[in-house]
């Protein structure tokens, strides 16, 4: 079976003509779509500890330690990201 993510080793920067293409101005809408993914993945860190805490046994202690740890710094790294993109929100 082909796994495609063996082939992806990182993210590749598009040429200018595509650049010039996909490039638009940060409206409320597209401003709000990237808040609520965000939100969704710094959540996610929150929920995938807790699960790892309380509903499964076995887990080793230093990677739930080490993933709220992932967590805080998430929530730190949302309020920064937040505040950019209503600074560039026109």
């Amino acid at each position: 079976m082909y796994n495609f993510k063996e082939h992806l080793v990182e993210r590749v920067a598009p040429t200018a003509g595509t650049q010039k293409k996909i490039t638009q101005p940060l409206d409320r809408s597209a401003g709000a779509a990237l808040k609520r993914s965000l939100n969704l993945s710094v959540d996610g860190l929150d929920a995938l500890a807790w699960k790892l805490e309380y509903q499964y046994k076995g887990i080793d202690s230093k990677v739930i330690s080490q993933l709220k740890a992932y967590h805080k710094q998430g929530v730190k790294l949302q309020k920064n990201i937040i505040k950019a993109i209503d600074t560039a929100k026109n």
